[in-house]
């Protein structure tokens, strides 16, 4: 099974993702595949995956050139961990995976999901939202330094801005059609208190 964490900035996801890392005899993870996987392997894979979905991003617009280059190399390589998760007999731990990509990427077509997730309808998939209260959310935030993403992105939003921006979009974009087409299993998990018991919560459903 596929097990993709996604939530705000601050969520939590990195911290539940560690927490889940623990479990080793059910999960495996990207610095995992990275290691045991060969370059040819992740060469081919990734290869393979750019040909395919390049067409569905907005590459070569100038105007958006490096964000949507991010977003694009980005999503590519979670499709190509996910490819070679087929080779571990474990579940798949992915923080912020090709679905948040998704979710976040203005180089998309369209600006919606990619219509050919077919690597989800052959897959069990499950994402987790973390839910956080808006005051947990942005104290996460302060205690921490600010993702080398933000600065190649050039965004300059305040911290509560781009919170509630995630928030909103992935409300908006997270709809119960998206999910019922593609059998995925959704739950939101509540994340404003205790790591342990958020990861308590994730593992149970996966029995």
């Amino acid at each position: 099974m596929i097990v993709e964490i996604i939530g705000p900035p601050g969520a939590g996801k990195t911290s539940i993702i560690n927490e889940l890392k623990k479990e080793k005899d059910m999960f495996v993870s990207v610095s995992e595949i990275k290691q045991n996987s060969s370059l040819f392997s992740l060469v081919l894979n990734f290869a393979k995956s750019f040909i395919k979905y390049f067409p569905y991003f907005k590459f070569w617009n100038l105007k958006n050139y490096k964000i949507n280059k991010y977003y694009f190399f980005n999503f590519i390589k979670k499709i190509t961990y996910i490819n070679l998760s087929k080779n571990f007999s474990k579940h798949l731990l992915l923080d912020e995976g090709p679905i948040y990509v998704s979710i976040s990427s203005e180089a998309l077509a369209n600006q919606t999901y990619i219509s050919s997730f077919d690597y989800i309808k052959k897959e069990d998939y499950l994402l987790i939202n973390l839910i956080v209260n808006s005051q947990n959310n942005l104290s996460r935030l302060g205690t921490k330094q600010h993702p080398v993403s933000w600065v190649y992105l050039d965004i300059e939003k305040d911290i509560n801005c781009i919170v509630n921006d995630y928030k909103t979009i992935i409300n908006n974009k997270l709809n119960s059609d998206f999910i019922s087409e593609y059998g995925i299993f959704y739950y939101e998990v509540e994340n404003n208190y205790s790591i342990q018991e958020a990861t308590k919560t994730i593992l149970s459903k996966l029995k």
